[in-house]
């Protein structure tokens, strides 16, 4: 059984690791067939702090990446997935700034604080309830009001390529967080254990992206980052993506 807040993060990895996507295994150059989250690789701080271990979590602490059971009905049944809700020109230079900003404020406690001094409508575009009937790029758990959730990579690959794209891309994301989260305090050994985890436990979630994303390669340019992702749903036209949109 997944445990749900292995596969979701405590703020601190937000903040240090999962502002890009991270990618497992390897790709063919047109980046289907058994690529995954291919073109996408983690620039981020050098140093993190890990959510706390459960006390159910020493028997795995020495396994990196850890290798348990997961399935797309799994994460079906404890997380889910829900397509985005885009709203061009809902976020102003100004707020695109200031979210910026907010990732790199240490003091910054929630998934919800990271739209602190943005607009409404930003706010409204970008941030959902995992409780919401829709998500945007930055989802907060409601039970605990933001201290854990997630950053939706699945949200802007879904508004480019559809929902089976967005869902199997997210679903991929979830599998490195429960092989990884656990078991990794920098972005090096993120990155080694993602990897790793791309051959092994993830393969399968990586292989269903490869096949529901045929142009992941294309589309990454528009959401590797949560602020290409941001621009693409909700900033003004024009401003999508790191090279301008899709």
């Amino acid at each position: 059984m997944v445990r749900k807040l292995m596969a979701l993060s405590a703020l601190t990895f937000v903040t240090g690791i999962v502002t890009t996507l991270t990618a497992g295994g390897c790709s063919n150059e047109e980046g289907g067939g058994g690529g995954g989250a291919a073109d996408a690789q983690p620039d981020v701080k050098p140093d993190v702090t890990k959510p706390d271990a459960g006390p159910d979590d020493d028997e795995d602490a020495g396994q990196c990446p850890q290798d348990v059971p997961l399935t797309e009905a799994d994460l079906e049944k404890e997380i889910g997935w829900k397509p985005a809700k885009a709203a061009p020109g809902a976020c102003t230079q100004a707020d695109l700034t200031k979210l910026e900003a907010n990732f790199k404020d240490t003091n910054i406690q929630t998934y919800f604080d990271l739209g602190n001094g943005v607009g409404d409508d930003c706010k409204a575009c970008v941030f959902a309830k995992d409780t919401d009937p829709s998500w945007g790029p930055i989802v907060g758990t409601a039970a605990d009001n933001g201290k854990t959730g997630f950053i939706n990579f699945g949200a802007c690959f879904g508004s480019i390529e559809g929902d089976a794209c967005g869902k199997a891309l997210q679903y991929e994301q979830f599998c490195y967080n429960v092989a990884c989260n656990e078991c990794t305090t920098t972005s090096t050994e993120r990155t080694k254990c993602v990897q790793a985890a791309g051959e092994g436990m993830c393969k399968a979630f990586g292989d269903t992206t490869g096949t529901a994303c045929p142009k992941i390669q294309d589309t990454a340019k528009s959401c590797n980052t949560i602020f290409d992702a941001v621009k693409t749903l909700c900033g003004s036209p024009g401003d999508g993506g790191a090279d301008g949109g899709a």
